[in-house]
């Protein structure tokens, strides 16, 4: 793809908090300055050590000013939405609650995770960094009704959007949006003027091109998995993928103040591909 650069999957970051929030730095774009959150891969395996003069960023096409770049320095806020529509029952369900606490359990004290657990409904649980009350509502899920993917998604982000620290919202689904209120477009929309780097996980399913088109919009990736039993080690890959990201912040400059801005990250000097979250709303 771009030339001089490695694969950078970023997106502009947020949060999602409640306890100790007031302990917590908060994070979140302002009127001027932009955080990026930026995934930066060798081949196979994230490139560490890189410094503000490693990267490149243009906004709209012109090259910024590059003012800072952080490397695990901040509290991850995790949103974790689950399907239990009635397809997510028996052993499949069972694998679901397992990666569930596999991610709970990776997590540092510092870290918040908020449960979101939907069919044609939802149930929240959270923002909390009360790992046994994730547990236990992990352990009471029941597989039942429809499925609305779509709805699920923008409230996942939404709850990003209204906390502290580094967002990562993790979504889980094996079937197609049957009940969702929201169309494409309008959960899309949110994703686009979010600050949340979403992935998404999918079981034996067909690919779904709304979670293809939601994690490209987030800078995040969607993973299709052959088997549930494989569920915990993908959501612990996210989760360890995402503690190596880096946070590249620039202050715009020579581009026009409102709107849509199209991003471009790259890295210096190096022959590899490039894949960046396509922009951000100021």
């Amino acid at each position: 793809m771009r030339d001089a650069a490695c694969i950078l999957i970023a997106a502009v970051a947020l949060g999602a908090g409640a306890d100790h929030a007031e302990q917590l730095p908060t994070f979140r774009s302002g009127a001027e300055a932009v955080r990026v959150d930026v995934l930066v891969i060798d081949g196979s395996r994230p490139v560490a050590g890189l410094q503000s003069g490693d990267f490149e960023v243009r906004d709209d096409g012109i090259v910024q000013r590059i003012d800072s770049v952080s490397y695990e320095s901040l509290p991850i806020s995790l949103v974790v939405a689950l399907d239990v529509s009635a397809s997510v029952r028996g052993d499949r369900l069972a694998s679901l609650v397992e990666a569930g606490e596999g991610l709970v359990d990776a997590l540092k004290p510092v870290d918040q995770v908020t449960l979101l657990a939907f069919n044609h409904a939802m149930l929240r649980v959270g923002p909390t960094s009360d790992a046994a009350w994730i547990r236990a509502a992990l352990r009471s899920l029941r597989g039942s009704g429809a499925t609305s993917l779509r709805d699920a998604v923008h409230a996942a982000v939404v709850a990003a959007e209204s906390g502290v620290g580094r967002p990562l919202v993790v979504v889980f689904s094996d079937g197609e949006d049957t009940t969702s209120w929201l169309d494409d477009a309008d959960t899309l929309d949110t994703i686009r003027r979010s600050e949340a780097v979403v992935y998404a996980v999918t079981v034996g399913a067909q690919s779904s091109p709304f979670l293809k088109d939601a994690t490209r919009e987030a800078g995040g990736s969607l993973l299709e998995i052959g088997s549930h039993r494989d569920l915990k080690a993908t959501f612990v890959r996210v989760l360890e993928e995402f503690k190596r990201r880096y946070v590249v912040g620039f202050t715009p400059a020579g581009v026009p103040g409102a709107g849509w801005h199209r991003l471009d990250v790259r890295i210096k000097g190096r022959r590899c591909t490039v894949k960046a979250r396509p922009g951000y709303f100021r």
